[in-house]
């Protein structure tokens, strides 16, 4: 349900504030995750494709929590994947980078 789905939303969103707060973020877990704040626009947007892909995949809603984690797990890595893949791309190629910013900034 509709509450439920923002109640999820907003505990993601405060964990990894909690996480970004206690990370130093000049270490490799605090610059991921500065990094996926960086392409929070594109990550929303990817991660609603993505998880319709893998319950597709999955063959529907997961009706309990192992089920979730099952959906959420391959979500989260391949978000992290394409968003490293994107900034990677950005940073080689200056055509790559004008149409990111044309779209997202």
């Amino acid at each position: 349900t509709y509450p439920v789905q923002m109640f999820g939303a907003t505990v993601s969103v405060l964990v990894l504030y909690c996480c970004a707060v206690r990370l130093h973020t000049e270490a490799w877990p605090g610059r991921q995750l500065v990094l996926l704040g960086q392409y929070s626009l594109l990550g929303y947007l990817a991660q609603i494709a993505l998880l319709q892909a893998v319950i597709k995949i999955a063959g529907g809603k997961p009706q309990h929590s192992a089920g979730v984690i099952i959906v959420a797990l391959p979500t989260a890595v391949f978000l992290f994947i394409l968003i490293k893949a994107l900034h990677v791309v950005r940073r080689r190629s200056r055509i790559s980078d004008l149409a990111y910013k044309a779209v997202f900034a």
